[in-house]
């Protein structure tokens, strides 16, 4: 994992415990053994049943398993995330 890598999925975290949850909820998780952090943001909040208004998987291209059509750099999700929020 680059350095570059964390930190961004850091500034990912930090906005999304930053957020008011009236605005959105941005959830967050990381699998270690593989490198794998994944974020989804539901704008007004989660509710039962939604979809949300974005998904993204970051990871190690190579990595096996994951959904292709989900991935995306740490960079490219944060401002994903930034656009939708603004």
């Amino acid at each position: 994992m680059t350095t570059n890598f964390k930190t961004t999925c850091l500034r990912i975290m930090e906005l999304a415990m930053e957020t008011p949850q009236a605005k959105a909820h941005i959830i967050c998780g990381w699998v270690a053994h593989c490198n794998h952090f994944e974020v989804r943001l539901f704008l007004g909040g989660w509710r039962t049943g939604a979809s949300p208004d974005f998904a993204a998987e970051c990871h190690d291209i190579q990595a096996k398993g994951f959904t292709p059509d989900y991935h995306y750099e740490p960079e490219t999700a944060l401002a994903r995330i930034k656009a939708l929020l603004a």
